[in-house]
């Protein structure tokens, strides 16, 4: 029984001190660096190529609007958009030779620290 009384009264001690306990529980290991909402690959429908060069991409939630186009000589194969910025999206990516796509609904929510990012993989079909 010797050895319990110390551990009781550590007991005490700690849950007499209520804000001292949250305060330790509030820690995180947020970084500090921009998460992007929207990770988005392109592909071509009938081979599965990634057709990233050369494609533009538009996230739109109410006025705001972001947007990126990958030159076509890039060796990318992801499109990101909407740094570090929760919402609904529309999503609008065309490319040259292709017919345009459009996705609605788009959720990203609000993590501890970042955005909670999504990975979209979509397909475009070219037109001949």
């Amino acid at each position: 029984m010797r050895n319990l009384r110390p551990l009781v009264r550590v007991v005490t001690f700690w849950s007499s001190l209520p804000g001292l306990l949250l305060l330790g529980a509030c820690h995180n290991d947020c970084q500090d660096y921009g998460e992007y909402a929207l990770y988005l690959r392109v592909r071509d429908a009938r081979s599965g190529a990634n057709i990233v060069p050369g494609a533009t991409a538009v996230v739109q939630e109410g006025s705001y609007t972001d947007s990126v186009t990958i030159a076509p000589a890039s060796m990318d194969e992801t499109m990101s958009l909407a740094l570090e910025r929760p919402g609904t999206y529309l999503l609008r990516v065309r490319r040259p030779g292709y017919l345009e796509r459009t996705e609605t609904g788009i959720r990203i929510g609000q993590g501890e620290c970042h955005v909670e990012a999504k990975q979209l993989t979509i397909s475009l079909t070219p037109v001949s």
